[in-house]
């Protein structure tokens, strides 16, 4: 599929000529940034996710659009998946500068797959519930939700374009509730990386991840991702003991 030009988006960046392109990787998925953010949308989507994952995600319709990113208008952020959907289609955002870095795009995609996927059960799908007609996260559940999409992209990436890019693993917090180095972050990182390399080494098919992630969670760093007594790895502990209770 050719690139087809629509004409100028909203953009602050002058400079940046945004076309929009449908059909990516072959599916209901349409593009909106420049041609090499939208190759590196096709090359993300195609490398790693199965086939059958892009499908089943793409079933209402995706667009990512590229755009400058701010959080509270201060704060800039990597990406976004928005939960809801416009003209019936789910929507991604992703920062004009993270485009380049071999994780955002696929990180953003995996919430996105947690959320449709029909074939995952229990902590490989996404803890939402309806207000109107948007769907949220309680806040309760987003630093579970995070770490689990954190894994499992891990899982999903080549890790030698991942290593330096410490994400979310600076929001770990020590023992004592203090916040860590980038340095301290980055070895963080790499033994969860080592470890869920290890753990996935005899998967086939890509859409065996989350089980896989889940299965090796207790012996992450990530699963530490929260704050005070809302971290993951203690909201993954209680609907556990919440599910074993029910049985």
């Amino acid at each position: 599929m050719s690139y087809a030009q629509t004409g100028h988006f909203s953009d602050t960046r002058s400079d940046r000529e945004v076309i929009s392109k449908n059909n990516v990787a072959g599916y209901d998925i349409r593009v909106e940034g420049t041609k090499e953010e939208i190759k590196a949308v096709e090359s993300q989507l195609t490398s790693n996710f199965d086939k059958e994952e892009l499908r089943d995600a793409s079933k209402n319709g995706i667009s990512i659009t590229f755009k400058e990113l701010t959080k509270e208008g201060i704060k800039k952020i990597a990406g976004r998946y928005l939960f809801k959907t416009h003209n019936g289609r789910e929507q991604i955002l992703i920062d004009v500068d993270a485009a380049g870095d071999h994780e955002t795009i696929t990180h953003e995609m995996t919430h996105l797959c947690r959320h449709m996927d029909p074939n995952r059960k229990g902590f490989e799908k996404s803890r939402v519930f309806q207000v109107g007609d948007e769907k949220k996260i309680r806040e309760e559940d987003i630093p579970l939700e995070e770490a689990l999409t954190v894994a499992e992209t891990i899982a999903r990436v080549d890790p030698d374009q991942t290593r330096t890019n410490v994400g979310y693993y600076t929001s770990i917090l020590t023992d004592d509730k203090q916040s860590i180095s980038r340095e301290k972050a980055l070895i963080f990182k790499n033994e969860d990386i080592a470890t869920i390399k290890k753990a996935c080494q005899t998967v086939i098919i890509k859409r065996e991840y989350p089980k896989k992630i889940v299965e090796c969670f207790n012996r992450l760093r990530i699963k530490h991702l929260g704050s005070g007594a809302n971290t993951a790895w203690n909201r993954f502990k209680e609907l556990r003991r919440q599910k074993d209770g029910n049985n």
